[in-house]
């Protein structure tokens, strides 16, 4: 008697590949995966005092006083504003005053001592603000000041 039984376990039959003992085939599957992320809205700004003494002996001169670094990611932009305290005037602890300009990226302030400068788009960058101080020769011997508030603003 022939052991024709093993020879034919190893056979293929028709359409099912190699053997009849071969593995059904693994039926695929895919899933999804949302990624989802948010940037807050960051505006700032950040000053370098150069912590000048203005001379304002001998005309009118212009001074760097600061540099301004600004920076803000609004999509529609961003406004400077820089304000005098004393309305665009150095005042002395006697009462005299003297009266001065704000100069900031090719804009100068206006009668009140404030400047605005508004931004488009998004960025940041760094400026420098400059004083242009009028004839001190004939002001009162004094102590002169005023102090620039710079605010940064999201459109």
């Amino acid at each position: 008697m022939r052991p024709t039984l093993a020879f034919l376990a190893v056979l293929p039959f028709a359409g099912f590949g190699p053997s009849v003992l071969a593995p059904a085939p693994a039926l695929a599957d895919s899933g999804r995966i949302r990624l989802v992320a948010f940037v807050q809205q960051n505006c700032s700004v950040a000053i370098e005092d150069h912590r000048t003494l203005l001379d304002l002996a001998g005309g009118v001169r212009t001074t760097t006083v600061a540099a301004i670094e600004e920076s803000c990611n609004a999509p529609t932009g961003y406004t400077m504003t820089l304000s005098s305290r004393n309305g665009g005037r150095l005042v002395g602890e006697r009462g005299g005053s003297i009266p001065y300009t704000l100069l900031y990226e090719g804009a100068g302030t206006d009668g009140s001592g404030g400047l605005t400068v508004s931004r488009s788009l998004p960025g940041t960058a760094r400026h420098e603000l400059a004083v242009r101080a009028g004839d001190g020769d004939e002001a009162i011997a004094d102590a002169y000041d005023d102090v620039v508030t710079v605010t940064i603003e999201a459109k």
